[in-house]
């Protein structure tokens, strides 16, 4: 009878072990607490499966990212470990640090966060901020993010900020025939100077769509087209997307909110508010943008319950 009353109790206490066990496996990575000290995760994602594998993670923004992107980009590391997607988690605001040099791929401070060709990476930035830090003067590649051919890139949750370049965009730079999917993203306070999209700039074949967020305080210096979002040969959705306050110095802005020149834009649901107003020297408001949103070259335009 002990015999039998001690298998019971043993028995009892290894099941509900195993259901511990079984439970947290199936814990998807964004639900497991970071360590002490993460402030960036790096995962792959799996066909046919919805939760990342988490692979390490980080102390540091930049080691990460690099270690992210050497990742992605292996496409023999990719298949061996069965991953379709790079997954990065953000657990801290990313702020440049003047002084710091990195090299390509590592991101700030010298240089954009980098997203290679043909890679395929999800950022959940987890209502965080990416702030590259340019207050004084723009940079050659000053953007925040440079998103390069062909890559695939999903963005969700934060905003994105700091930017400021001559060379296209100030927030992020998307090239030719990437694709590039923003949800409930900031793009906010980026400039440009002498260039166009001083929030987004989307050339080429890329595809941007974005869901939710806003572009709104982005400014455009000696710059002419887009001071918000600039499309050139590519096109651009945005649903439930608030343009605010986008302005244009120095020279007037063609489309302070949006311009359009040979490619597709589609606005749902959105809101167009107070883009190319600016102050004269009494400090009362004039209306300093060529038009705020400009549509040229047969460019395709399809807009619905937005708000101007």
């Amino acid at each position: 009878m002990r015999k039998l009353f001690a298998f019971v109790l043993a028995l009892c206490m290894v099941v509900p072990m195993l259901c511990i066990t079984a439970f947290a496996e199936e814990i998807p990575s964004e639900e497991v607490p970071p360590a002490a000290g993460t402030v960036i995760r790096v995962s792959g994602l799996k066909a046919g499966e919805a939760k990342p594998e988490i692979v390490q993670e980080y102390t540091n923004h930049a080691v990460g990212w690099e270690a992210a992107i050497d990742l992605a980009r292996s496409s023999k590391e990719m298949k061996t470990r069965g991953f379709i997607r790079v997954v990065v988690d953000l657990y801290a605001d990313w702020t440049a640090v003047k002084g710091e040099f990195c090299n390509s791929g590592d991101g700030f401070n010298w240089d954009a966060i980098y997203f290679p060709d043909d890679v395929r990476v999800t950022v959940n930035m987890n209502g965080h901020t990416i702030d590259r830090g340019i207050r004084d003067a723009y940079q050659y590649n000053g953007e925040v993010m440079y998103i390069d051919e062909n890559a695939d890139v999903i963005i969700n949750n934060g905003t994105i900020t700091g930017g400021w370049s001559c060379n296209g965009a100030g927030g992020i730079h998307i090239c030719d025939k990437a694709k590039v999917v923003l949800n409930n993203v900031n793009i906010v306070g980026n400039r440009v100077d002498d260039d166009d999209g001083a929030g987004i700039a989307v050339y080429d074949g890329a595809v941007l769509t974005m869901n939710g967020g806003c572009v709104s305080h982005n400014e455009s210096y000696n710059a002419v087209y887009g001071g918000g979002v600039y499309i050139d040969d590519g096109s651009a959705a945005f649903t439930d997307v608030t343009f605010e306050n986008n302005q244009g110095f120095e020279r007037s802005t063609h489309g302070a909110a949006v311009y359009v020149d040979d490619g597709t834009l589609i606005m749902e649901g959105c809101k167009v508010i107070g883009n190319g107003l600016t102050l004269t020297n009494d400090g009362t408001a004039c209306f300093g943008a060529y038009s705020i949103i400009d549509i040229s070259n047969g460019s395709k335009v399809t807009i619905t319950e937005t708000e101007f």
